[in-house]
């Protein structure tokens, strides 16, 4: 633990990256590689003072619209952060990409392609795995839902996640009686997408 950030306080923001800035200091030859989420400031700096140290660095974008080197705040944009970041982004080892639209914003952005590297986000496959034909019905059962083929889809209701494509591909199926569609999500951005 190294300082509370509140989004929106400056001062909290300001006091981590000092705090950062001393620890990474302090520690950066007990580490052997490091891995940030996103490039928001606050990470991507942790990120670029670790590889000034001669640590690399690896940076996981897993939002298309929020990859850290598009427009930001009007403070950011007054006190130059995103420009710092894009004219820094190739320091950094490089960037882990769960998708090729993702993929293709930071070559937008200037990163270099060989930085970029596809992983899509993993699963834990000692956990979820297939089981038994009787278990699936006894869940069907406990959720109410048909004992048939069931196609889940599981993400928020957004246009970037755009369901109602499923839907529609759902919808051009000719033998409907023996499958059925599982939507799963919020709706955090209030779109066409759930109605």
């Amino acid at each position: 633990f190294i300082s509370d950030i509140e989004k929106k306080s400056v001062y909290s923001g300001i006091k981590f990256l000092i705090k950062a800035k001393r620890w990474v200091k302090n520690n950066a030859q007990s580490f052997d590689v490091v891995h940030c989420l996103s490039a928001f400031h606050h990470s991507f700096m942790v990120a670029f003072w670790f590889e000034k140290a001669g640590v690399p660095s690896v940076i996981k974008i897993s939002e298309a619209e929020y990859i850290g080197f598009s427009d930001g705040s009007l403070l950011s944009k007054i006190l130059g952060l995103r420009r710092f970041r894009k004219k820094n982004a190739n320091t950094i080892s490089a960037y882990i990409s769960i998708s090729t639209e993702i993929r293709q914003k930071l070559l937008e952005a200037g990163i270099k392609s060989e930085k970029i590297y596809n992983i899509p986000n993993g699963v834990n496959i000692d956990r979820f795995k297939p089981i038994m034909q009787s278990e699936k019905k006894k869940i069907r059962k406990k959720l109410e839902l048909q004992d048939k083929f069931t196609v889940l889809f599981t993400g928020s209701f957004s246009d970037r996640k755009n369901p109602l494509l499923l839907v529609k591909a759902f919808g051009e199926i000719h033998n409907k009686e023996n499958i059925q569609l599982l939507l799963v999500g919020p709706d955090r951005e209030e779109s066409d997408q759930r109605e």
